[in-house]
C-alpha cells in the first residue's frame, strides 16, 4: 500500500498543474475572443472602422442603422441626418457585409451592453430570407460578430430541424469560429486593428472596403437581371410582385425568431424600432396584397412607394447595391418618412409614402 504523505500529495498536485493550466488558458482564450471588440475586429476590410463604431459610439445617438452591405451603401447617414433635422447626437450607419437577423440581434445586444441607447433603430430585413421555402440552413458568412453561444444555438427558433442536427451544426460553427479567432489573434491582426482604432471617433459609415463590390462586369450583370425579371413579371414599368409569402422553412423561422428578439430588446429599452427593405435592381415593388402579408409578420416595416422603387433602378452599382445617387434617393425618402412620423402627419398607410 502506497504511503500517503506530503510528498505524495505534492506529486499528485503537480500532476494536475499541467491540465489545469491548459484548461485555464483555453478558458481565457474563449473569453478574450468572445469579447465584443475582438468579434467586431473579424469583419475583414471594415475591421478598424468596425472597432471604432462598436467601441466609440455616443451613448444616446439619434438613429442607428443595422443591416447588410445593401444598407451600408444604400443609406447615407449624413444626408439622412441633415434632411431629417436630427442634428447633434448623430446618425450612424452600422451596415456590414452579409445579412442575418441573428447577426443584427447580436450587434444590437452588443450596443445595449455597452450602454448605447439610440432614440431610433432602423434594421434592414431581407425578403430572400423571410420568404425562404427551401430546407437549406443559414450560411456562416456572418459568424465573426456572433458569440460562441450564438453559434451553438444558431438554429434556435425553428422546430423544422432535429435536435441532433442542431447540436452538430452548432458545434461545427463553434469550431470554425475558434480556429478563425485563434489565427486572427496569433497573427497579430486583432492587436493591429485595435491599435489602429483605439484613438479614433466612431465613423458615420464604414466604406473602407466597399471597393470589393466594383469587380466583374456590372453592366452585363444588370442587363441579365433585368431580362430575368421581365421574363418572370412582364413589362417592368407596371409590374408588381404578388408572390411573396413568409416562408415555411428553418431559415425563415430563424429570421422571424431574431426579429422578435430585436423587437423585445427595443421595447425593453424604450427605443423606437423600424424595419426597412432595400431591393435588387429591377426587382418589382410588392403588390398591396403581398405588402400586407409582409406587414402582418413585420408590422414596423417601412416600404418605399412603387414609383420610387422603379426610379431607383437607374442608380445601381451592381445587381444589389445602390450607387451614391441611389443612396441619396433612398435616404431622402427615409428622411421624409421620419419627419412625417415625428410630426404625426403620417397616417397608417400600408406602404409608406404611397
Amino acid at each position: 500500500m502506497e504511503a500517503f504523505g506530503p510528498q505524495t500529495l505534492m506529486g499528485r498536485f503537480s500532476q494536475l498543474m499541467a491540465p489545469a493550466a491548459l484548461l485555464g488558458t483555453l478558458f481565457g482564450l474563449l473569453v478574450f475572443t468572445d469579447h465584443r471588440l475582438f468579434r467586431h475586429s473579424l469583419v475583414g476590410e471594415f475591421a478598424a472602422c468596425a472597432v471604432r463604431q462598436t467601441g466609440r459610439l455616443p451613448s444616446r445617438p439619434n438613429l442607428l442603422i443595422l443591416g447588410s452591405s445593401r444598407a451600408l451603401l444604400g443609406v447615407d447617414p449624413d444626408l439622412l441626418e441633415s434632411a431629417s433635422g436630427m442634428t447633434g447626437r448623430g446618425v450612424y450607419n452600422l451596415g456590414r457585409v452579409s445579412r442575418s437577423q441573428n447577426r443584427n440581434h447580436r450587434f444590437f445586444q452588443d450596443l445595449v451592453n455597452a450602454g448605447v441607447r439610440p432614440r431610433i433603430l432602423v434594421v434592414e430585413i431581407g425578403l430572400e430570407q423571410l420568404g425562404a421555402q427551401s430546407t437549406s440552413l443559414p450560411d456562416l458568412g456572418y459568424r465573426g460578430i456572433l458569440t460562441y453561444g450564438d453559434l451553438f444555438m444558431r438554429l434556435t427558433g425553428t422546430e423544422r430541424v432535429s435536435l441532433l442536427r442542431k447540436v452538430h451544426h452548432g458545434a461545427s460553427a463553434v469550431l470554425i469560429k475558434l480556429k478563425t479567432s485563434l489565427v486572427h489573434l496569433f497573427s497579430g491582426n486583432a492587436i493591429k486593428k485595435y491599435l489602429s482604432a483605439r484613438d479614433g471617433e466612431a465613423d458615420r459609415r464604414c466604406l473602407d472596403g466597399t471597393d470589393l463590390f466594383e469587380g466583374g462586369n456590372p453592366a452585363r450583370d444588370l442587363e441579365r437581371q433585368r431580362a430575368a425579371y421581365e421574363q418572370k413579371f412582364g413589362p417592368l414599368h407596371v409590374a408588381e410582385d404578388d408572390g411573396f409569402y413568409v416562408g415555411r422553412s428553418p431559415r425563415a423561422d430563424i429570421e422571424l425568431h431574431h426579429l422578435s428578439r430585436i423587437r423585445d430588446l427595443a421595447r425593453q429599452h424604450e427605443i423606437e424600432l423600424l424595419f426597412v427593405h432595400l431591393g435588387r435592381a429591377f426587382q418589382p415593388p410588392l403588390s398591396q396584397e403581398a405588402a400586407r402579408r409582409l406587414k402582418d409578420a413585420v408590422p414596423e416595416l417601412l416600404l418605399p412607394p412603387a414609383e420610387l422603387v422603379r426610379q431607383s433602378w437607374s442608380y445601381f452599382l451592381d445587381r444589389t447595391h445602390l450607387n451614391p445617387q441611389g443612396a441619396e434617393l433612398y435616404s431622402s425618402w427615409l428622411a421624409d418618412v421620419l419627419v412625417e412620423r415625428a410630426s404625426g402627419a403620417n397616417g397608417a398607410t400600408l406602404v409608406e409614402g404611397s
